[in-house]
């Protein structure tokens, strides 16, 4: 459970009662984590436990620390997955 914490909106970290309104930008920050990942080759937040990701994500709402380089080349993704 706690590598699926790490995908958590704030509100979810927080417990928030969510209603379908509040359901979207909740999918939409796990979303954006996933692309995070996809581009870094890195896991967010893969150094936090979850009482630290309680507090650094659901209580102070910070998003993860962005690298100095992207390894994922959009290129040659592209012409990759073009040419399946």
């Amino acid at each position: 459970m706690a590598f699926l914490c790490r995908y958590c909106a704030p509100e979810v970290l927080r417990g928030e009662l969510l209603d379908l309104k509040k359901m979207y930008p909740v999918d939409m920050w796990a979303f954006g984590l996933v692309v995070f990942e996809i581009l870094y080759e890195e896991e967010p937040y893969y150094n936090l436990k979850f009482q630290q990701l309680r507090q650094y994500v659901g209580e102070q709402e910070k998003g993860p620390q962005i690298p100095g380089t992207i390894f994922f080349s959009f290129n040659q993704y592209s012409v990759n997955s073009l040419s399946k």
